[in-house]
């Protein structure tokens, strides 16, 4: 009996001693990362906080469509799209995302011809897509529209970055008359009142008819819009619009979540 229990001490010993190499082998080779699964390094989370993405972002919600209309015009060959998003997060946008819209016919089929984009959204922002003047797949009966959650990048607002510092005044909508070109216009100003130079603004238009019906888009972009200063604008339409137009919005986007887009008037 006391032999027995000697070598089971004994193997038992061995057994330690093994795990233990194997425990240092394991620890001299395995690096910890973000995505191993496991609460490790100075995580707050398993896999988020620390050195690893905030355990915020596991919270987040994904864009919502609000809308999605389009316009055929069978003469020229095309349609205007456009669709209406909204990301419900109030304190984080998303820096960059690719989405696809694709046409459906009366079957529910996807007709070929999808559009894919990239664009982005600010925190807690409501704005349009708007893809003009495509190609038109016969027998369009309705559109669908996907973002590809895997290319999100989520992002938060610089501390230095305001978006009310952006601004359109002075809009007016004008209908057309000959020998003039096209059905309507709407002009305006826009201002940049921050401290960066903005490479690319891109301001939207819906129009709405007496009940308050969309009935058109449409859009212009500055390529470039400095700091403290002001530039003309113009989106214009071509083919004829309904009668009772007259109500419009206007919607200004420039992507303050990507630095590419501005830079401080003296550097950053």
């Amino acid at each position: 009996m006391k032999r027995l229990f000697k070598k089971i001490i004994i193997g038992a010993g061995y057994l330690a001693i093994i795990f233990g190499i194997i425990y240092l082998i394991f620890n001299s080779i395995y690096q910890p990362t973000c995505f191993d699964g496991l609460k490790n390094q100075n995580e707050e989370k398993v896999d988020c906080g620390g050195v690893c993405a905030p355990c915020e972002l596991q919270t987040l919600l994904y864009p919502v469509t609000l809308n999605k209309i389009y316009f055929i015009d069978k003469e020229g060959n095309n349609i205007d799209v456009a669709i209406k998003i909204k990301n419900p997060n109030a304190d984080w946008g998303i820096k960059d995302f690719d989405y696809q819209i694709d046409f459906l016919d009366e079957s529910g089929r996807v007709i070929p011809g999808s559009l894919y984009g990239k664009s982005y959204l600010l925190p807690g922002e409501t704005k349009w897509i708007m893809e003009l003047a495509k190609f038109t797949p016969s027998n369009v009966s309705t559109i669908d529209f996907k973002i590809n959650t895997s290319t999100i990048v989520w992002n938060k607002l610089r501390p230095y970055v305001k978006e009310e510092e952006f601004f359109i005044q002075n809009a007016n909508f004008r209908k057309l008359t000959p020998p003039e070109l096209g059905s309507a216009e709407i002009t305006g100003i826009v201002y940049n009142n921050s401290n960066f130079d903005v490479k690319n603004v891109e301001i939207q238009a819906v129009l709405y008819d007496s009940y308050n019906k969309i009935v058109a888009v449409g859009l212009t972009n500055l390529y470039s819009l400095p700091s403290k200063r002001s530039s003309e604008f113009r989106i214009f339409w071509l083919k004829p619009l309904p009668e009772d137009t007259k109500n419009f919005e206007l919607f200004l986007n420039t992507n303050l979540l990507n630095d590419v887009n501005f830079m401080r008037e003296y550097g950053l």
